[in-house]
């Protein structure tokens, strides 16, 4: 391109290629791909950030930009939660900047009322899979409860997960495994019906821990 050639000069443009593509695909009905190749001359991919990276930068944020109750990063249910409802949808660092800041936010207020763990999947959803965050709020008498003491039915179960998936699939295009995952963490007596590993866990011990599982505070 002769525009802006001016000599001793050199650009150095900055930008995700699989975004650029699809708008050069979509916008100006070229082939994205070989317009990149014309006007890039020298090009580098940077590698993503590894997982483990990624874990740790976003602890190091929560640490930083929330004040958690002691030893509350330590409890084995945020450890259940970070990794089956958090992590899956954090997958750059732009991703963790966004999520503690509104975590940072919603929490604060709340503190008194629910757990932080619960807070942080309920922001996960909210930012990062908004339909189902939406179908959480609208879905009240499907969720809560714990273990009432009966017997739990194993029979149909894998049939309640597929009808579930497939009605998820209405309204959210991403994993559908990932949050039918989350949600069975988060919702014992949700678990309990689409999941062979049962969780025996109390009403009153969810209202102790202060989980939006417990009818008192979803």
């Amino acid at each position: 391109s002769s525009v802006a050639s001016f000599p001793n000069i050199t650009y150095l443009l900055s930008y995700d290629k699989n975004i650029v593509v699809k708008a050069l695909n979509d916008v100006q009905g070229e082939n994205g791909e070989e317009y990149l190749e014309k006007i890039i001359q020298l090009p580098f991919d940077v590698p993503d950030v590894k997982s483990s990276k990624i874990h740790d930068l976003l602890i190091d944020k929560i640490k930083e930009n929330i004040e958690l109750p002691e030893g509350e990063l330590e409890s084995l249910y945020w450890q259940d939660v970070f990794y089956n409802c958090v992590l899956p949808f954090i997958v750059s660092a732009r991703n963790i900047n966004r999520y503690v800041n509104t975590l940072s936010f919603s929490y604060p207020p709340v503190k008194d009322e629910v757990c932080f763990a619960d807070m942080a999947v309920i922001c996960a959803f909210q930012l990062f899979a908004h339909p189902v965050y939406e179908w959480i709020k609208n879905s009240k008498f499907s969720l809560v409860g714990g273990y009432n003491g009966k017997g739990i039915s194993l029979n149909g179960i894998e049939e309640r997960r597929n009808k579930l998936a497939e009605s998820l699939k209405t309204i959210y295009s991403g994993n559908i495994d990932v949050i039918i995952s989350a949600l069975s963490v988060v919702f014992p007596s949700f678990n309990n019906k689409v999941s062979h590993n049962s969780n025996f866990i109390t009403n009153l011990d969810l209202r102790k821990g202060k989980r939006i599982a417990s009818d008192e505070r979803f």
